[in-house]
């Protein structure tokens, strides 16, 4: 099993590739070409419909190429774990048969946070596995326990209960937020006649009842509140490393006025090569050869924007992408490997403390990112190879 897990692990393809690419000789004399080489020959995107496979082969112990089983058996190994759980397609009542449904996951390259918890019931997944789902699959952050549907599936995994369970203490959950007696019916679904059933009873009630106070009041520690404080204090270390070359809010008494220039001045730093559409803005990223690589990573000033009003939240990709900048700028003297490593070091306790796990190397943007850091000159590198990536292919036969 484990050489197996080795044959197949994206992290190690993709830490080869990086090594590689680095190692080379030419890479300190002509950095970006061979990265922008090694994202376009090299590296892909992994879609969910591979990661779901590859798991279902490890778990199966197959013997082979993992590419070459055909589909079918796939969905019907899915299907038979499915039927023997109990687990349905949707989180919902609706009539989608299960093998149409694990057929359309089988081919899907993303999906949703619910595909991955019914994965979780169907295949007999542990808490680890959805994790991993969530971090590498999904590129998401992993279960949150602040949320009670999560924190729900999530005390299921680890005791190894099955769907309905799950269900079951959803609706214990609704009708004592409705106000019935929570005891009453914890014991309604789980009689407390034997030592087994009271132990289980009891847990099912702490569960219920920890949700329920967490849902009286923001908890100052959870996943979402501990990515904010990283995104403003990596977003404050950025601008203060801009403000030091170039007085960005001078004059501005405007909060709003000040987050636009904010917004503006890091767009300027990390995407001045990209060229502009005719009213200012970056140049979509479909017109980018490494689209598939860049797509809704970048930091726009819109993007920025957005974030500093709480509209949308903060992504793994944003807080990486931060201190990038950072190092990029204030590490700019140290040695290639020393600045890589405490590049690498502050950024996976980060993630890791958002729940977003290490950077993992075969995503290829990620990895672009590692590979700059990596370079002589981090910042003029990622900046090369996003110019070189908006140029048509004649124009970068000429380069």
């Amino acid at each position: 099993m484990e050489g197996y897990e080795r044959s197949y692990s994206f992290s190690i393809i993709g830490l080869n590739t990086l090594w590689e690419t680095v190692d080379d000789a030419r890479f300190l004399k002509q950095d970006a070409e061979e990265i922008m080489a090694a994202l376009k020959d090299q590296m892909r995107v992994v879609p969910f419909c591979e990661y779901l496979k590859r798991y279902v082969y490890l778990r199966s112990g197959t013997v082979g190429s993992y590419r070459s089983i055909p589909e079918e058996e796939y969905r019907d190994t899915i299907c038979d774990a499915f039927y023997a759980t109990g687990t349905p397609v949707s989180m919902k009542k609706m009539t989608t048969r299960v093998p149409v449904r694990i057929a359309s996951w089988l081919q899907q390259e993303s999906a949703r946070r619910s595909a991955v918890l019914l994965l979780g019931f169907g295949l007999s997944m542990s808490v680890q596995d959805v994790n991993d789902f969530m971090m590498k699959a999904l590129h998401d952050h992993a279960l949150d326990m602040d949320d009670p549907v999560e924190a729900i599936c999530s005390y299921c995994y680890e005791r190894q209960y099955g769907f309905l369970k799950m269900r079951q203490l959803m609706q214990v959950l609704k009708e004592a937020e409705e106000g019935a007696p929570l005891k009453q019916l914890i014991e309604r679904n789980q009689p407390a006649e034997r030592e087994a059933s009271r132990k289980v009873a009891t847990e099912d009630e702490k569960l219920i009842q920890s949700i329920l106070d967490g849902k009286k009041k923001e908890n100052p520690d959870s996943q979402m509140a501990r990515t904010r404080r990283h995104f403003q204090e990596l977003l404050s270390r950025a601008l203060a490393s801009i403000h030091r070359e170039q007085p960005i809010c001078n004059g501005m008494n405007h909060e709003k006025e000040k987050n636009e220039a904010a917004a503006g001045a890091i767009q300027d730093v990390l995407y001045a090569s990209i060229p502009k559409e005719k009213h200012g803005n970056l140049l979509a990223e479909v017109h980018s050869s490494l689209t598939k690589v860049i797509a809704g990573k970048r930091l726009s000033r819109q993007r920025l924007s957005r974030l500093m009003r709480r509209e949308e939240e903060p992504t793994r990709y944003d807080l990486m992408t931060l201190l990038f900048l950072i190092f990029a700028r204030e590490q700019a003297d140290t040695g290639r490997k020393e600045r890589f490593v405490r590049y690498y070091e502050e950024t996976g306790g980060i993630l890791d403390d958002c729940g977003y796990g290490p950077m993992y190397p075969a995503d290829p943007y990620e990895c672009f990112l590692m590979m700059c850091m990596l370079s002589v000159d981090p910042l003029g590198t990622f900046s090369d190879v996003l110019e070189m990536s908006y140029q048509r292919e004649e124009d970068g036969a000429d380069a």
